[in-house]
Parts: structure tokens; sequence; C-alpha cells
């Protein structure tokens, strides 16, 4: 719900809003933003774009083709994020070329 236009802005927002940890797509980002206070660490992550970025559009649009990899503890209660950037139609991923 919370749009901004550099990487990082989005989840900054969107974490100020709610302060704890989560995910946000179709900002068109790649980001991640962290901050820990008295209830912990958090992370709020932009996830970036899967569709085509349309030039005819928005012209030298600042958007991020990629994904994110979430793994999670066996207790729900930690997980890890991996970026995977999509360039070209290519992505790289735990030394594998994906296309």
């Amino acid at each position: 719900s919370k749009v901004r236009g550099h990487s990082g802005g989005s989840a900054k927002a969107e974490h100020d809003q709610y302060g704890k940890s989560g995910m946000s797509g179709h900002t068109h980002r790649m980001a991640s933003y962290y901050h820990t206070d008295y209830n912990g660490p958090h992370v709020w992550i932009e996830l970036g774009l899967m569709g085509r970025i349309r030039e005819d559009y928005v012209s030298h649009a600042n958007w991020q083709q990629g994904f994110a990899v979430v793994t999670w503890s066996a207790d729900k209660k930690r997980f890890g994020v991996e970026h995977v950037n999509v360039h070209d139609g290519k992505a790289f991923f735990r030394g594998q070329m994906y296309g």
C-alpha cells in the first residue's frame, strides 16, 4: 500500500506502518529494509517484478526484474530471504544459471 520512487523506500514505509517484518509485491523494485528495536530484528522485502519492463509505459523505469526465495525454520519463527535478480531473461541462483 506504500509505494515510493526508490529501491528500499517502499519497504521502509511499509515497515514504519506495521512495525514488523513483511513483504511487498507490485512495487516493481527489489530491496530490503532492516530494523531492530525492543521487539527484535525485522526485515521488509520488496520482491521485484516478474513481468516485462515496459519502456512504452514508462521511459527508463527504475524497476528490477526478480523475485525472492524464502526459507522458514521448522517452527516458523525464523526465516531467510534470498533475492534473485533476473537480467535479460536469465537468473543466477545458488551457483546455477536459469533462463
